[in-house]
């Protein structure tokens, strides 16, 4: 999904389409694409702000202490890339939100699949 607003744009991106379940690796097919992203990016002026977002259920992983380092480390993971597609890393900002900020009730397995992404938001200087 892409949006214009007042302040810039949002990009989202569904977890399914860049991370297995309980992961922060990118997936190498998409891993290239935010890179291309990224190399289109570089010369947008304005800061990049990397948000991730979890559902509700609690992850069980020896790896993850909490939805919340999750959902940072996905962002991360998405800086990462920005940064080697070439943009400068005073520009980006990295958010982990957790459940907090559903764009759906958390009350289905298919609501629970749209909460859980990664927001790019671009916002003009």
């Amino acid at each position: 999904k892409v949006a214009a607003g007042e302040s810039g744009v949002l990009i989202r991106f569904q977890e399914q389409a860049m991370f297995q379940t309980g992961d922060v690796r990118i997936s190498e097919g998409f891993r290239g694409e935010l890179v291309t992203l990224a190399r289109i990016l570089q010369d947008t002026p304005g800061e990049v702000r990397v948000s991730g977002h979890t559902d509700d259920v609690p992850i069980q992983s020896s790896r993850f202490r909490s939805n919340w380092a999750l959902s940072a480390g996905r962002a991360v993971s998405v800086v990462h890339a920005f940064e080697e597609g070439g943009i400068d890393s005073d520009r980006l900002l990295v958010e982990g939100h957790a459940h907090t900020d559903p764009v759906r009730p958390n009350d289905s397995r298919a609501n629970r699949a749209r909460n859980r992404r990664v927001d790019v938001y671009i916002f003009e200087d």
